[in-house]
């Protein structure tokens, strides 16, 4: 295809990059390297002065575990301490610092939704912080209904006026001129008060007006945009720190931000120990008063028991024997006390009252499943709760919460019941044995046997009542004594390396890309270019000798010596194949063959050698740096219009050398591929090659075709291919492998000449 560059060349030039070449290149374009490096610098500092970089704020916390360590054998057997939650992994706890209601806290609390930016230049822009010139008043429940945001626009005036707009989206709402200040508007979305500050004054020192804008959005949409811009990662997976970082361009902005975060996370936390704290007081006060009750009835049983039947030794014959079945009746107490925390939990979640309360758990040891499922449900119920704080109780993600309890509910039931099964089935084995250690006991009176079961119901009920109310006054400790979950171990700083930007690398920068981008251009210039620009280039593509490779000020000089070696190695070659006849062609029309053929004529015949150029080119009509000009020539004398003698001219600078040109008139292209097959033109070349020592045949040009040149290269003892800088095609010479291959061309080499 024309056009194209075959994967052959390609190949070949990319296996032998020229690197001198390459750099004679860049020097020559000097002037592209040091405007791109003018230019880039200024990119580059334009970009550093429109973009500064923002300051990074950092700070550490500890996430502290709030488990106690010191609990009782029984407190631990039945954990209802559980329903305070254990210390969530610290990936939870991150989640929780980055979640959606603790930066709803902080941009409440900081008024973060609000945003002032202050114009101070064309390309300079400051973000003030509690330091702005004019303040935006609102009412505060205007935020949680705004659907997008308002933006107002203030061009203030050192005289205390300023023009005002105010739009949102493409609305435009509000649009005076020279409004005194401070001022009110209304507007759809109600009342907005605009009231300089203190720090109004210092904002006019060196202008007389200023632009300021203020972008006031919605709670929600301003705490997603912190979500995504403040970081909160965990420091590694073998410590509980937690690093949060924060990207900003006012120093006291970023810092009270992330100490804000950190505030209201604590805060968060200790709502919700409390709360659970509280919900599991509640259910221990109810518990109490009811076992409160029983007792007093065991008691009163037994003062009546005991003034009725007069009995004065029942403690002392029940003492012996309790210590007969002291073994069994301890684990027979233990059971039944489990039995009655298990019975008391299952009472309360199958009451309708307590849909939606929290529910006391049971200790690991009696099912590790049931504790992790009310662990699980207690952590949704506080999910409830934070959720209607703000939504309504018919809020669709509150009634699919209020759904997954229900069934969570209804799996702990089932669970529980299972539980309580297998409980009654050992407190009924323990009662088997404890019945069978007392039959051996029927000789003690029945008095005492009735004493015995009252006091054992008795001592139930006290150890029950006993460990509900060591739970009620952990409890309350642990609620009057919550302490923060994140313990700040590094303060929240400013780093240092993130405050300047280096200047040596954005040189480097400037010099990389201010030199790369014309040394890449050229490049690419030079692997897309069609045409040869070195010798070296067409012996890579030729494979062929290179005769001499001349200056282009040398081609026209006609005392110049270069022909002298390449006449040297031609009349070698003649020598040794028998010849006298040098043809000298190139692939296109526009290199400078002529020149070559007329200065290797010259230098044959300033040898002392009888030479002839023959002008086979029809429509080269005078022998070029020659001076010679005919009356006819190799046209006219085929033609049979003129004879032999008459077409040869002797120049009359050089001695020994004689023209034949090719016409005087000119011919067509068919005419010369005519006049060069015809018989009469072997003749004249069979005719010249007796007569002459050196005949120098000045081609035509291979062309597309290369018919003509084929014929007289069939008559030739040497072929010299002229390439030309910047005119012969590189696909005509990847074309003339092809064509040499034929054996045509007898001894082609080349002779290169710069443009």
């Amino acid at each position: 295809m024309a056009g194209s560059v075959p994967a052959q060349r390609v190949a070949v030039r990319n296996d032998n990059f020229d690197y001198k070449k390459f750099l004679r290149l860049c020097l020559d374009r000097w002037w592209w390297f040091a405007i791109s490096f003018c230019v880039v610098a200024v990119i580059v500092f334009g970009f550093i002065k429109l973009n500064p970089q923002p300051e990074t704020i950092k700070g550490s916390v500890l996430i502290a575990s709030n488990s106690s360590d010191t609990k009782s054998s029984l407190l631990k057997q039945f954990d209802v301490s559980s329903v305070l939650g254990g210390t969530g992994s610290v990936e939870s706890e991150v989640a929780i610092m980055s979640s959606h209601e603790v930066m709803m806290m902080t941009v409440r609390q900081l008024q973060l939704n609000c945003k002032y930016t202050v114009k101070k230049g064309l390309f300079k822009t400051y973000e003030p912080w509690g330091d702005e010139p004019v303040r935006l008043d609102y009412d505060q429940a205007m935020a949680d209904t705004l659907s997008a945001a308002l933006m107002f626009k203030l061009k203030l005036h050192a005289d205390n006026t300023a023009d005002v707009t105010m739009k949102c989206a493409k609305d435009k709402f509000l649009d005076e001129k020279n409004v005194k200040l401070p001022a009110t508007f209304d507007t759809p979305y109600g009342k907005f008060a605009l009231a300089p500050t203190e720090y109004f004054d210092s904002f006019f020192a060196k202008r007389k007006s200023l632009e300021e804008n203020i972008v006031l959005s919605n709670y929600s949409a301003s705490a997603e945009s912190f979500q995504k811009a403040i970081v909160v990662a965990p420091y590694s997976k073998k410590v509980n720190l937690v690093n949060i970082s924060f990207k900003t361009f006012n120093v006291n902005y970023g810092v009270d931000v992330l100490t804000a975060l950190v505030e209201n996370y604590n805060k968060l936390g200790i709502e919700n120990q409390r709360e659970k704290g509280l919900r599991t007081i509640k259910f221990i006060d109810e518990r109490i008063a009811e076992l409160s009750d029983d007792l007093s009835d065991k008691e009163a049983q037994i003062e009546s028991f005991t003034s009725g039947k007069l009995v004065g030794n029942v403690e002392a014959d029940a003492k012996r024997s309790f210590e007969r079945s002291s073994k069994l009746q301890d684990a027979l107490v233990n059971a039944e006390t489990e039995y009655q925390v298990m019975q008391m939990i299952s009472r309360f979640i199958s009451d309708p009252a307590n849909r939606f309360e929290m529910l006391p758990s049971v200790g690991e040891t009696q099912s590790k499943a049931l504790a992790g499922s009310i662990e699980k449900y207690n952590t949704e119920i506080l999910q409830r709760v934070n959720m209607l704080k703000n939504a309504s109780p018919d809020n669709i993600s509150v009634k699919n919460l209020e759904d997954n309890l229900d069934a969570l509910r209804n799996n702990i039931e089932l669970s529980l019941s299972k539980a309580l099964e297998a409980a009654g089935v050992r407190l009924q084995s323990l009662r088997s044995q404890a019945y069978q250690a007392r039959s051996k006991e029927l000789d003690l009176p029945e008095t005492q046997r009735e004493y015995l079961v009252l006091k054992r119901n008795q001592g139930i009920q006290e150890k029950l009542y006993l460990y509900l109310l060591q739970q009620r006054e952990e409890k309350a400790m642990s609620v009057a004594n919550v302490t923060p979950s994140a313990q700040v171990i590094d303060q929240i700083y400013v780093t240092a390396y993130a405050a300047k930007r280096s200047k040596k690398v954005y040189a480097l920068l400037v010099l990389i890309i201010g030199f790369g981008i014309p040394a890449v251009i050229i490049f690419f210039i030079d692997r897309m270019r069609r045409t040869v620009d070195s010798a070296k280039e067409v012996k890579l593509l030729t494979s062929l000798p290179m005769l001499a490779s001349v200056g282009a000020e040398k081609v026209d000089d006609q005392a110049s010596l270069w022909a002298r070696p390449v006449q040297a190695n031609l009349g070698f070659i003649l020598g040794a194949s028998g010849g006298n006849t040098v043809m000298v062609t190139s692939m296109g029309h526009d290199e400078a063959r002529g020149k070559i053929a007329a200065a290797i004529a010259r230098q044959f015949a300033s040898q002392g050698d009888k030479t002839l150029l023959l002008q086979a080119d029809m429509n080269h009509e005078e022998a070029l740096g020659l001076g010679v000009r005919s009356r006819g020539g190799v046209a006219e004398y085929v033609a049979g219009r003129v004879s032999l003698d008459d077409i040869v001219t002797q120049v009359p600078s050089v001695a020994g050398l004689s023209v034949i040109t090719g016409t005087a008139d000119g011919v067509s292209a068919v005419q010369s591929l005519n006049i060069i097959a015809s018989p009469k033109f072997k003749k004249l070349l069979d005719k010249v090659k007796v007569d002459y020592d050196v005949v120098v045949i000045d081609a035509p040009a291979i062309g597309e075709i290369g018919y003509e040149t084929a014929v007289i290269a069939a008559d030739s003892s040497v072929v010299v291919l002229v390439a030309t800088e910047g005119v012969t095609r590189i696909d005509d010479l990847e074309r003339l492998r092809e064509l040499n291959s034929t054996g045509i061309y007898h001894n082609l080499s080349v002779v290169y000449t710069e443009a």
